[in-house]
């Protein structure tokens, strides 16, 4: 029995060393300092008012729809039969109609160079975009997403909307508007027939089958194609004013 107490103390000499060492040893890292995920940009979500066919604000934030485009507020488009109609005013109407006193909740995607957040966004998990795209009341955004090409190949097959004929896409619209703003606006005599032949005056003069003089000028949906024939005695105006007093009258008054 005398030889096992040597073995016993050292085996308790040992227990303690190694507990000496457990104690003194660096605790191991929590893991609260690991880098922890980047949280998702907050949703946004409220009541919204309409301020176009693409576009709302909730609270204090402008809204721009992701992924699509509508008509511009002042864009007119043609129907089936050919006669033009406010396209953009019944987008805008439409959206909001669709928001109207409901909670929209919108998840950003980006912020376009006018400040705007980008988001996609839905009413009862409705999407918004979606929704419009399949009414033919906006086009799919292709530029920026593909997201709704589906939406927009069904209204296309339908004829509904923007579709019921070859109705100017809401980026020329826009291209073209902003030609108009940077041109010169050079008075035209009204009793100066010359023809404008420069690209400072882009309201068109054009004479119908039946003789009626018809002026276009670009918010409306024949301005894109309609072509000016000098030799028939059609013209270039560089303001309203000036057609009127020549004798031209709106095209957009055809058939009211």
């Amino acid at each position: 029995m005398a030889r096992l107490r040597f073995p016993a103390l050292a085996a308790l000499l040992l227990l303690a060393l190694i507990d000496t060492r457990a104690s003194t040893a660096p605790a191991l890292p929590s893991l609260n300092r690991f880098p922890q995920p980047r949280p998702a940009e907050a949703t946004l979500s409220g009541i919204a008012t309409v301020t176009d066919g693409d576009t709302m604000r909730i609270g204090a934030t402008r809204i721009r729809l992701f992924g699509v485009d509508a008509p511009e507020a002042h864009q007119r488009c043609l129907d089936a039969a050919g006669r033009d109609w406010a396209c953009g005013t019944v987008a805008a109407e439409r959206l909001k109609s669709l928001v109207a006193q409901r909670v929209v909740v919108c998840n950003p995607q980006d912020t376009d160079r006018y400040g705007r957040t980008v988001a996609s966004c839905s009413v009862d998990g409705r999407d918004l975009g979606a929704t419009i795209v399949s009414e033919g009341l906006a086009r799919a955004y292709e530029r920026y997403s593909d997201r709704y090409l589906g939406d927009e190949a069904g209204a296309r097959a339908s004829g509904l909307g923007l579709w019921q004929a070859d109705s100017e896409a809401p980026w020329d619209w826009r291209r073209d508007r902003s030609k108009v703003r940077t041109i010169a606006t050079t008075p035209v005599s009204p009793i100066d027939d010359t023809p404008t032949t420069g690209n400072e005056c882009m309201i068109k003069g054009n004479i119908s089958r039946d003789g009626r003089k018809l002026y276009h000028t670009p918010d409306m949906a024949s301005w894109s194609r309609t072509r000016i024939d000098f030799d028939r005695g059609e013209r270039l105006f560089c303001d309203e004013a000036a057609a009127l007093a020549a004798g031209w009258v709106p095209a957009s008054g055809r058939g009211r």
